[in-house]
């Protein structure tokens, strides 16, 4: 991907790639990719639900377990409700991009009703913060940029995963929140305290208590609500989400403080992968050059670039998938960065 160094660079590459897209992809058609369609959003969320439902289903059968048994599959739990955790996560950030439905309103309520409220969350909290990645990704304005900015020290990655995992990332994302709400995201200062969306909030988690106290009891019921619903959101889906930004935009010259990268990966890996982990998120190098179209919009999308032969001379926008590009940058081996010749 081409560098600069210079305050315009971010939005300067983007605009490179939109070009490009236009040159390959009439514009009729990137029209057509861009429409929303509220039968694949209910879809979308029915499937996601499905599976968490099956989890706290799971979760309250544990009792019922021998020790053993009940342990490891407790595990399992948190690890698959944190991935589908991931997974509200990507349908948030959809919702924020106004991709589930053409109108706003609409967009909106299914995407706090039916996913946001449910990880204490709201897309009205969401969209100003990610506005301002998209705006300058590859900046140290970029708030994702902590997530995947790795330093250069030994022992980096484990030291920021076992914060994730310690919920210290999510304290440091909420606050960072609280204190830039009424800044250059634009969003008022009243925000986090608007009264339907605290009650949206109450209301889910209630839900989630609720059911849990049904099948356990009160005290066993708190502690299965902060073990299989809390813990999946403050500890696991935090660094789920550190792995999968790593992939999508590290890129080791960040470390740099000066420097302005525009990197943006796709991680299309097959299906299991992509359900699991990329969870409609994987075509996110063509997200970021036009945000403007929805999942299935980009799947599209990302064929006729293929056809084109686009990335035939731009390896650099493909991580090969999730796994396999961290495994490549633990040793060093970025997918599609030109190593230094040897000798």
């Amino acid at each position: 991907m081409v560098m600069r160094r210079d305050k315009e660079a971010s939005a300067s590459d983007e605009r490179i790639w939109r070009q490009q897209f236009n040159t390959l992809v009439s514009a009729d058609e990137l029209r057509s990719l861009s429409e929303q369609s509220v039968p694949d959003t209910f879809v979308a969320m029915a499937v996601l639900w499905v599976e968490a439902i099956a989890l706290l289903t799971a979760a309250n059968f544990l009792p019922r377990l021998p020790l053993g048994w009940a342990v490891s599959a407790g595990i399992l739990i948190v690890v698959l409700m944190g991935l589908r955790m991931n997974a509200f996560g990507v349908i948030l950030h959809e919702g924020s991009h106004g991709l589930l439905a053409k109108s706003r309103k609409l967009n909106d309520r299914l995407c706090n009703w039916g996913i946001a409220f449910w990880t204490i969350n709201s897309v009205e909290e969401y969209r100003p913060t990610h506005r301002l990645h998209h705006r300058y990704l590859g900046q140290e304005r970029d708030p994702d940029r902590v997530f995947y900015l790795v330093p250069a020290r030994r022992g980096a990655l484990t030291s920021l995963l076992l914060q994730d995992l310690l919920g210290v990332t999510a304290f440091r994302r909420a606050t960072s929140r609280i204190s830039g709400t009424s800044q250059e995201s634009g969003a008022p200062a009243s925000l986090l305290t608007r009264p339907q969306l605290l009650v949206g909030k109450f209301v889910t988690q209630v839900v989630i208590l609720g059911q849990f106290v049904r099948f356990q009891g009160i005290l066993r019921g708190m502690l299965f609500y902060v073990v299989f619903w809390m813990v999946p959101i403050i500890c696991m889906y935090p660094m789920i989400l550190r792995l999968k930004t790593i992939t999508e935009h590290y890129d080791p010259r960040l470390r740099d403080p000066t420097s302005v990268n525009w990197t943006a990966r796709t991680s299309y890996a097959g299906r299991f992968q992509n359900h699991l982990v990329g969870a409609r998120m994987e075509y996110h190098f063509e997200h970021h050059v036009v945000p403007t179209i929805p999942y299935r919009g980009l799947k599209a999308l990302h064929r006729r670039l293929e056809e084109a032969k686009l990335f035939e001379s731009h390896r650099e926008v493909l991580s090969d998938g999730y796994v396999r590009f961290l495994a490549r940058a633990v040793t060093g081996n970025i997918p599609g960065e030109k190593q230094p010749a040897e000798g």
